[in-house]
């Protein structure tokens, strides 16, 4: 439970209608990854879009509630990010909402005997790009993206990456394989 009191001020917008102006903002300004947000001010909107004010109570109910429907602290606390935004965005100050603990980064690698294994239980048209990601550590959106003018004789170009900057993988005799 939280006990720091009152997080945002009553004020004549509802949380609904801040998040509704976040939202616009964000498509005005060309984020690409609108889809996730909305999903998330969806929660937010379900549990606390009718009230104009947050407070510890209500707080303390949003985090139970999505427990209750099985939300990790990591999604809550990205939601809480989105809902922080809104209220600066609309009332000009940040709201000091909690910030729930988070369990460690995955570690998800596997070996080369799990990939192995993995790879017999594949369809044949899914080996190649497995094992192009394992090697690369590419996401599979990048390798999907990849065109023949990103390709040449000694790297690939990754145009379309998660944070929206261009990179160079060269290209390895392990990759020519």
């Amino acid at each position: 439970a939280y006990k720091r009191g009152e997080f945002v001020e009553e004020s004549s917008a509802s949380i609904s209608d801040m998040l509704d102006k976040l939202l616009k903002d964000m498509e005005l300004r060309g984020l690409k990854d609108i889809y996730n947000t909305k999903s998330k001010i969806k929660n937010l909107k379900r549990h606390l879009g009718s009230t104009s004010k947050l407070d510890t109570t209500s707080i303390n109910n949003y985090v139970t509630k999505r427990r209750e429907e099985g939300a990790s602290n990591s999604s809550i606390n990205r939601e809480f990010q989105l809902l922080g935004q809104a209220v600066k965005l609309t009332q000009g100050s940040s709201p000091k909402l909690p910030r729930l603990r988070e369990p460690a980064p995955r570690q998800g690698h596997i070996s080369e005997a799990e990939l192995d294994r993995l790879l017999k239980y594949l369809p044949d048209y899914m080996k190649n790009l497995t094992k192009f990601a394992y090697i690369t550590g590419a996401r599979k959106s990048e390798i999907c993206n990849l065109k023949w003018n990103d390709v040449s004789e000694e790297y690939f170009i990754f145009r379309k990456t998660k944070n929206g900057e261009s990179r160079l993988l060269p290209i390895t005799q392990k990759i020519k394989k």
